[in-house]
């Protein structure tokens, strides 16, 4: 998959110093894309566990398969400092999309694995979504499907299945300036993990096409009796790499980085 997305990214480099022709207000059709990022998060911990730090980056690219289809492959991969121990975190996840001009209807598949002092955990999701584009003012959107957890401690391991959920509403304050909110659901035998978020991302220039955003998310996961807590706070930048306009026009038309976001347990 990161391979896929190397691919994408060199494809859409090359359409990114073209001179596109001004897009139409309601223009949807996906062109080839990609997006580079990197992003910092500070995390707070209950029950005297501490903060982490959270540090990395993120690849990702979607190509159109004709008129009405269209896949799309990210990658990222962070480093956790939490109190003198370190940990890393690594994700995968791709979609195929039926693309109309009112949203997105797909299926999607994601990846992500932790590894800190003999102990891996992993997480995989299987499902699908969709989304609704309700004029250039807001999309909001609903995913959900399977997702099977893993633990491996010093040799010992074990495995759960369960389901998750989740929603999102991204408003439009200008066609540069969005505010996302999420919720999710993510419910195993043994425990469960809520979470809710919310970003604002502004970007800085259509003709150098990078934005800046910032974010808070809440997680709670409960399992085997005890409960875990955290509140993150990130920073990030993002490089749209290929297709023109402003944010509105680059998000629905290019990469879709909620439908594909993997269930993440770990932060």
């Amino acid at each position: 998959m990161l391979a896929a997305s190397v691919a994408v990214l060199s494809l859409a480099a090359g359409a990114a110093f073209a001179d596109p022709a001004a897009p139409s207000g309601n223009d949807t059709t996906v062109v080839t894309q990609g997006v580079a990022g990197v992003d910092y998060s500070y995390d707070s911990l209950n029950d005297g566990i501490g903060h982490a730090n959270i540090y990395g980056g993120e690849l990702g690219g979607i190509v159109p398969f004709g008129s009405d289809f269209s896949g799309q492959v990210t990658g990222a991969y962070h480093r956790i400092d939490l109190d003198g121990f370190g940990a890393n975190d690594w994700n995968v996840a791709g979609t195929v999309a039926w693309d109309q001009s009112w949203g997105r209807l797909g299926a999607n598949v994601g990846y992500d694995s932790t590894g800190l002092l003999g102990a891996n955990v992993n997480a995989t999701n299987y499902g699908v979504y969709g989304e609704y584009y309700g004029g250039n003012l807001i999309t909001v959107g609903l995913r959900g499907g399977g997702v099977t957890t893993s633990a491996s401690v010093f040799g010992a391991s074990g495995s759960q299945t369960g389901g998750y959920i989740g929603g999102q509403a991204l408003g439009y304050l200008t066609p540069d300036l969005s505010l996302r909110g999420t919720l999710e659901l993510v419910d195993f035998n043994g425990g469960h993990q809520q979470t809710a978020g919310v970003r604002g991302e502004w970007l800085i220039s259509e003709t150098t096409p990078i934005s800046a955003w910032v974010g808070y998310d809440y997680a709670a996961l409960k399992g085997g009796g005890d409960r875990l807590v955290g509140n993150s706070v990130s920073v990030g930048v993002k490089w749209y790499i290929g297709g023109n306009g402003s944010l509105l026009h680059r998000q629905r038309t290019g990469e879709d980085d909620w439908a594909a976001a993997p269930v993440d347990l770990t932060h």
